[in-house]
């Protein structure tokens, strides 16, 4: 596990009053292919959380078999209804400054990964 997970924002000095960072819907994000799980993330999904199929690979098999059920989009109907939190384990990136960071003039931020907010098994749902 990684020691610090990095934010890089434009500098908004309210942030140090608030604490409030974007979670980004996944239709606003830059890269047209990403938030975009494979068959193997459905069916892991699939089969976690709504008990779908025997085994991970049943479910692969039952997607590819089945166009309708690849269309139902059984996680990506999870992925509209929560934003995303995009953060680096790299605080050296020259892209991740320039695009993130408003070209150079923003800031990044250090998180703790440990921390409970980011503890997907002590979630508020």
């Amino acid at each position: 596990m990684v020691d610090v997970i990095y934010k890089y924002m434009p500098y908004r000095i309210k942030f140090f009053d608030n604490r409030w960072l974007r979670f980004t819907s996944r239709w606003d994000l830059n890269d047209p292919f990403e938030v975009r799980p494979s068959f193997s993330q459905d069916a892991e999904y699939a089969h976690k959380i709504n008990g779908y199929g025997d085994s991970v690979e049943a479910v692969v098999k039952q997607m590819e078999d089945n166009q309708e059920f690849l269309l139902m989009g059984i996680a990506h109907q999870d992925f509209d209804m929560y934003g995303i939190l995009s953060m680096t384990e790299r605080i050296d990136n020259l892209l991740m400054w320039s695009h993130y960071a408003d070209s150079h003039t923003g800031f990044v931020i250090g998180f703790d990964p440990s921390h409970d907010f980011f503890d997907g098994t002590k979630s508020n749902k």
